[in-house]
C-alpha cells in the first residue's frame, strides 16, 4: 500500500516553539484588536483582552508600573468590580456555573485593551500601528471630555482625522494604508 505524502503547510506554526510573556501579551492584544476592527465575536475579544491584560499587568508591575485600569476598578463600588470580573471568570473557568449566564458589556474588554496598549507603550517605548489605530477609533466611538484632547492628537498622528464616518473595518484598512502598511491579521 502506498503511503500518503507528508503534508506541509508553509503558513502553519512550527510544531513547538518558545515564547515570552511579552510576546504572548502582544499576540493576544493585537489579535483581539484585529477581531474588534472586524466586528468579530465579543466573547473571543474578551478572552484575548483578559489574557493580554493579565500578561501586561504582570509585566508592568515587574517594571514598577501599576495598571491604571486595575487601579480604577479597585476604586469602583464592589458590585461594579464583581460584574467586571464575572464575565472574565465565567469564560476562564469552564466547569463552574454550567447553567448560568452572566451579563457582559464589551467596553470592559475595550478598556482592558486600552490599558494593555499603554502598558505596551511603557514597556516597548512605542505602539504598533494597529494599537494606534485602535486608540484613535476608540476615542472617536467613545466621545467624552477626557477623550476629546487625546482623540484630536492621536487621530491627527494616525492620519485618520477624516475617517470617523467609515465603519471600523474601512477605518482600519484606510488607516493602515496611510501609515504605510497593509492591514494583515496579526501573526
Amino acid at each position: 500500500m502506498d503511503s500518503l505524502p507528508e503534508l506541509t503547510d508553509p503558513k502553519a506554526p512550527p510544531r513547538g516553539f518558545n515564547f515570552t510573556k511579552a510576546e504572548a501579551a502582544k499576540a493576544q492584544l493585537e489579535t483581539g484588536i484585529w477581531l474588534w476592527f472586524h466586528y468579530a465575536d465579543p466573547i473571543c475579544i474578551l478572552a484575548l483582552a483578559a489574557g493580554a491584560f493579565d500578561c501586561y499587568e504582570a509585566l508592568g508591575a515587574h517594571a514598577g508600573r501599576a495598571s491604571p485600569f486595575k487601579t480604577w476598578l479597585k476604586a469602583q463600588p464592589q458590585s461594579r468590580q464583581d460584574r467586571a470580573r464575572d464575565a472574565i471568570n465565567f469564560i476562564k473557568h469552564g466547569r463552574r456555573n454550567l447553567t448560568k449566564s452572566v451579563p457582559y458589556m464589551p467596553i470592559w474588554a475595550e478598556a482592558m485593551m486600552i490599558d494593555c496598549i499603554e502598558s505596551h507603550k511603557h514597556l516597548c517605548r512605542a505602539r504598533t500601528h494597529l494599537m494606534t489605530l485602535f486608540v484613535a477609533r476608540w476615542v472617536i466611538e467613545n466621545p467624552s471630555e477626557p477623550n476629546a484632547a487625546i482623540g484630536a492628537t492621536i487621530t491627527r498622528a494616525a492620519k485618520v482625522y477624516d475617517l470617523a464616518d467609515r465603519d471600523r473595518t474601512q477605518f482600519l484598512k484606510k488607516g493602515m494604508e496611510r501609515l504605510g502598511t497593509t492591514p494583515a491579521p496579526p501573526t
